[in-house]
């Protein structure tokens, strides 16, 4: 018998904590979180299993990060991806010659990797994550390459000041196997137990039409959907076409042009010739 499913599973809860509290208390009845930047798009991680991105449909299992807690240090905890992998704040710059680092999915290089090691910190009802160097964690916004990417950084403008704040929704639910159950055919539900990330939670297949029109969102950057950007692309073929065919209708009298001058030019001299020869 499946079980029954229903929203409330899911609260949507602020980071609204008390100064002294522990993150253990914080996030002890969560199995995973989704974050959620200033622009109102997920952290997501990428099915290459190394990108990290702002995606604005926050159904996909890409986009829920289960929670692990550091022995050693209650403050701090790891964010774990759909595919086994842990957020990463790596050394290496996103753009050469601008701030801000890469964010990855990536497996610790140590037992006591601190890369992979976050300390929440409250701002008001939401929530920043800080790296051992200093930086924050950053939902990147503005033009291409910057939109939708996700650095660690320190704000350096006033404007970025938000870019670091996140909101958490919270999944509360015990146990999530089950959500494989909701899927869109039988075979592909039982391909789910052996991937974390398989896209067949009932959240995804509620909202699958809105993850596609999403993602599309994301791709283009734009909002165009695909079939917009098909016909943009077939109007464009047909105007490359039009324009070869007039390209070709001009050489083809350009040469004609040529011919007639030269047989023009042909007869003259003969003509020229036959006078000379006459006289």
């Amino acid at each position: 018998m499946q079980p029954d499913f229903t929203f409330t599973s899911l609260y949507h809860l602020s980071f609204n904590f008390q100064e002294n509290t522990k993150h253990h208390g914080v996030f002890k009845d969560a199995t995973a979180v989704r974050l959620r930047s200033h622009f109102n798009k997920y952290l997501v991680a990428e099915d290459d299993e190394e990108k990290v991105r702002q995606r604005s449909n926050g159904a996909s299992n890409r986009a829920f990060w289960t929670i692990e807690f550091v022995e050693e240090n209650s403050n701090l905890i790891r964010l774990k991806s759909c595919h086994g992998k842990y957020l990463k704040a790596s050394d290496e710059p996103f753009l050469l010659g601008m701030t801000g680092n890469k964010v990855l999915q990536a497996m610790p290089v140590s037992e006591n990797d601190s890369s992979i090691e976050w300390e929440p910190r409250k701002d008001g009802v939401y929530l920043k994550l800080r790296t051992k160097s200093g930086n924050y964690l950053r939902g990147n916004g503005g033009t291409p390459p910057w939109r939708n990417t996700v650095t660690h950084d320190l704000p350096s403008r006033t404007a970025t000041q938000e870019w670091i704040l996140w909101e958490v929704d919270m999944d509360i639910t015990r146990d999530r196997s089950f959500l494989s159950s909701f899927s869109i055919n039988s075979s592909v539900a039982e391909d789910s137990e052996g991937s974390e990330c398989s896209e067949t939670s009932m959240l995804s297949v509620i909202s699958i039409d809105v993850e596609i029109a999403s993602e599309r969102k994301d791709e283009e950057g734009s909002g165009n959907s695909k079939k917009s950007d098909e016909d943009e692309i077939i109007k464009l073929g047909g105007q490359v076409t039009e324009y070869q065919r007039r390209e070709k209708k001009f050489w083809l009298w350009l040469l004609l042009c040529w011919v007639i001058c030269g047989l023009l030019i042909f007869l003259f001299l003969s003509s020229v010739m036959s006078g000379s020869t006459t006289e």
